[in-house]
């Protein structure tokens, strides 16, 4: 069994108990928003297993984006939970599309490490703001 494996897995299940438990109980604004962050995370978990599976470029580079729409979602659900505004819901959005866009374009270029290097710096960002 591979971590791919064990990643689909628990994704998976943690997206059920979400929305099972955290959305269905007591649906509110961040409730949805946290669900749709732990759906993200899911189908950022079964893109990685596919793109290492099919060596895919725009796979990867979508599930890398994916898996940063899941962190920012939790950023932007907690917002939404303190009564902020704007919950910049919009922003997040954005910035994965570009993080998408720009590491599929530079995959197998030598920009790649580069821009790798920016990626992580942006996941570091918003796990901090969070």
């Amino acid at each position: 069994m591979s971590i791919s494996t064990v990643m689909v897995a628990l994704t998976t299940l943690c997206t059920a108990i979400m929305i099972g438990l955290g959305f269905l109980q007591r649906p509110s604004r961040e409730a949805a928003i946290w669900s749709s962050g732990f759906i993200a995370a899911m189908a950022a978990s079964y893109l990685q297993t596919s793109a290492n599976l099919l060596d895919n470029a725009w796979l990867d580079a979508l599930s890398d984006g994916l898996m940063l729409l899941a962190l920012g979602l939790v950023w932007v659900g907690l917002r939404a939970r303190r009564g902020r505004r704007p919950i910049l819901l919009s922003a997040v959005i954005g910035v994965t599309l570009v993080v998408i866009v720009t590491v599929a374009l530079t995959s197998g270029t030598a920009a790649e490490d580069a821009v790798g290097n920016v990626e992580l710096v942006v996941f570091a960002a918003i796990s901090a703001a969070t």
